[in-house]
């Protein structure tokens, strides 16, 4: 490895843009402020990971930083964020979503005229460096706050702590050892392993603790040999999702970078995560993770999932249940499993249907089948007379085609191998559904709590299970409806 090609290692562990950041030279583009130009913003992110910044300048008109829609002065209704193009440090950046809160004003004297130096609060929902020379990127890096269970990653990464820092990863960079670095120090550490798409290589990697806020964890995916329609933002979504799931914990994107002839940065963009609820150690991964005996057949077994994740993904609704799943399990107790059985139903009801694991009649056959029951019915609308269930006995004859999700359910199951009956775990959470949904519910007495929370995590186990059968997934599962944690066969339950 020859030193002058150090700057093509990776460098870039997190977002790129290094905060706090001074922009000035301020141009709105879509023109809700009337923010004087030479005025600067102060962009950094809060103790939520937030984007926020501080405005100061001089104007004349208090009325500069009032919002304007259509140049008229805005004061009630929903207010657009400003889209403004700033400079720092001669690069080109863009902010989007601006908003001004706060503002104070001091009177000041310069040349016989008074101004009003200000000072305000703003918030943004993304600050980005433009790529003003159009450089098509070969290697694109997503980051995101979560937080990462007690795994083996089953990849090294070498950090080598000269002048210039970098890293390389065994095996995946194959660059030569620079012996006069390696005098200097160096570090290494399993923190890596890697996805497989076709030709393609996903790296996803921990982040260092001290580029992170708190006690969160941060993770890298890293796409090499980007090209023009790989990866698109729907599959760096799918990605994103997946390893949420197996993780156990929603990863909350907050940033990209772009890179063009190995590492050199030309465009990256930071975000608000979507959330404020990240919290370590609260994951809930569906399959064990630390299991050293099976370290070395972890990139084997991930890899599998990932690519039948994948052909699943737009076959059935994976992502509206992976995303009730997630907003579940943030909520309280008693609230949680009507949102959680809806994304389990809404994955079954789609399943059922790509399958063809219900009859679909012509309309032919329901020609005949009228036909048939003509006289029956015609003898059943006198004999129900004045019986409150007549309409829908009456319909359910005349529309047999349309299956309630209980009939689904059995299906689905049945073509899983998973098998339950009335006194297992899996039915009673089932059913209680539409208890928490209908009916009141009491937490007076902690025997009641603990029933309701068992309940709660044998859905949660549920979901996991049926994904992993899904994706034929054939080891152990964790059960988090037990004291402690359970691992289970695929095909046992709880």
């Amino acid at each position: 490895m020859s030193k002058s090609n150090k700057e093509t290692f990776q460098i870039y562990d997190w977002e790129g843009n290094e905060f706090p950041i001074r922009v000035t030279k301020l141009s709105s583009i879509t023109k809700h402020y009337k923010i004087p130009t030479d005025s600067t913003i102060d962009i950094y992110r809060d103790q939520d990971y937030r984007l926020k910044g501080v405005l100061r300048g001089i104007t004349q008109d208090k009325t500069d930083l009032n919002y304007y829609e259509n140049d008229e002065i805005k004061t009630v209704g929903f207010i657009m964020g400003e889209t403004i193009e700033a400079i720092s440090n001669n690069r080109l950046y863009q902010i989007k979503g601006l908003g001004i809160s706060s503002v104070k004003y001091i009177p000041i004297k310069r040349n016989n005229f008074t101004y009003l130096e200000f000072e305000c609060q703003v918030y943004l929902e993304s600050f980005e460096l433009i790529n003003i020379e159009q450089n098509v990127p070969d290697k694109i890096c997503d980051y995101f706050l979560c937080s990462v269970p007690d795994m083996l990653f089953n990849g090294i990464t070498k950090r080598i702590n000269s002048s210039k820092q970098y890293k390389y990863r065994i095996p995946l960079d194959h660059y030569e050892d620079d012996k006069e670095s390696f005098t200097e120090g160096y570090s290494s550490s399993r923190d890596y392993f890697t996805l497989n798409y076709e030709n393609k290589v996903i790296c996803i990697q921990m982040v260092h603790k001290k580029h992170l806020p708190g006690s969160i964890d941060g993770i890298l995916i890293e796409y090499r040999d980007v090209l023009n329609n790989f990866p698109d933002e729907n599959f760096r979504k799918i990605v994103q999702e997946f390893l949420s799931f197996i993780f156990g914990s929603h990863m909350q994107k907050v940033g990209s970078s772009s890179f063009c002839d190995g590492y050199k940065l030309i465009n990256c963009e930071s975000r608000n995560p979507w959330s404020r609820k990240i919290f370590k150690n609260g994951n809930a991964n569906p399959i064990p993770l630390n299991n050293r005996r099976e370290n070395n057949h972890f990139g084997e077994m991930v890899n599998n999932l990932f690519l039948n994740f994948i052909k699943q993904y737009d076959q059935i609704s994976l992502s509206d249940c992976l995303w009730k799943l997630w907003s579940g399990q943030s909520l309280p107790l008693g609230t949680n499993l009507p949102i959680l059985s809806s994304g389990l139903e809404t994955l079954i009801d789609s399943f059922v249907q790509f399958h063809g694991l219900q009859r679909k009649y012509t309309k032919e056959e329901k020609k005949i089948y009228t036909n048939l029951i003509k006289d029956e019915l015609e003898s059943l609308e006198v004999k129900l007379e004045g019986y409150e269930f007549k309409l829908s006995v009456i319909n359910k004859l005349r529309s047999p085609y349309n299956f309630s999700i209980g009939e689904k359910m059995r299906v689905f199951f049945k073509y899983l191998n998973i098998h339950f009956d009335k006194k297992t775990l899996e039915n009673q959470a089932l059913l209680a559904r539409n208890h928490m949904a209908h009916q009141s519910l009491n937490f007076d007495t902690v025997a009641e709590q603990q029933r309701i929370k068992k309940i709660s995590d044998a859905y949660v186990t549920l979901i996991h299970r049926v994904i992993l059968k899904i994706l034929d997934y054939n080891s152990y599962y964790i059960d988090y409806s037990k004291e402690g944690i359970r691992y289970l066969n695929i095909n046992d339950n709880m």
